[in-house]
């Protein structure tokens, strides 16, 4: 048989093969674009669809608070909606006998990034007020582990690496791979995946379960470029394996 009559045999599987990848592909962009519209999530979904989840995983739930959901004092929009996603996100990583670490902001009165102490935000997440609280559509597993930040009255922890003990709950937990959502993408949620980038994890980006405070409009989808152009995987809820 000669080389032409022998790829012309096999175009039928070479057709069909590709139509496979290209409606993988093309579907995968339409789910995305309910939130984000960017090609990089494409080559995510291309290279790895379905992602198992294992005993060396966690889940990071970043500051889902009433203070930074809708009636907060610092509210994104759709913060509600993340909490209850993370919610199903969680209980899927205990399923798996997987962790679940959620911080919260935990900031004593006169906090340096507090307006009413010449900072730049509103007063947030105080210690003890129902603005510190986890939001009610979050409902966590009884097995997940609490990490409270900014407690440091002169720190401001944008990272959950940042005044807490984060990174010692990991390493004692023998964490190799983290898969990062919550509040908000364009400050915590960017800084704490950068932070765990450095730290060596293996980090991934959960982008139907974040929201951006979007001071500058598109703050949020510029956080989600650089956590990607420094080698975060963007990925969607249901990219996790049942």
């Amino acid at each position: 048989m000669s080389i032409r009559n022998f790829s012309c045999y096999f175009c039928p599987v070479f057709f069909l093969f590709k139509s496979i990848h290209i409606y993988v592909i093309v579907t995968s962009a339409l789910k995305l674009s309910e939130i984000h519209n960017y090609s990089s999530y494409i080559l995510t979904c291309w290279y790895n669809p379905f992602m198992n989840i294992s005993s060396t995983d966690a889940l990071i739930i970043l500051d889902v608070q009433n203070d930074f959901c809708p009636g907060g004092t610092m509210p994104v929009l759709n913060g509600e909606l993340v909490a209850a996603r993370l919610t199903l996100v969680a209980k899927k990583f205990i399923q798996k006998k997987a962790f679940v670490f959620a911080t919260q902001e935990w900031h004593p009165k006169g906090h340096s990034s507090f307006l009413s102490a010449n900072g730049q935000w509103p007063d947030h997440c105080i210690q003890f007020t129902s603005g510190a609280d986890f939001h009610e559509s979050l409902q966590l597993p009884m097995e997940s582990n609490i990490v409270r930040k900014g407690s440091n009255k002169d720190i401001d922890a944008y990272s959950g690496f940042v005044d807490s003990q984060l990174r010692e709950l990991l390493l004692e937990k023998k964490i190799a791979r983290l898969f990062i959502g919550g509040i908000a993408t364009d400050t915590c949620v960017l800084n704490t995946v950068i932070d765990a980038i450095n730290f060596g994890y293996s980090t991934h980006v959960l982008t139907d379960a974040v929201a951006a405070y979007d001071v500058e409009p598109g703050d949020g989808d510029r956080a989600l470029h650089l956590m990607h152009f420094n080698d975060a995987e963007l990925i969607r809820s249901d990219d996790l394996s049942n």
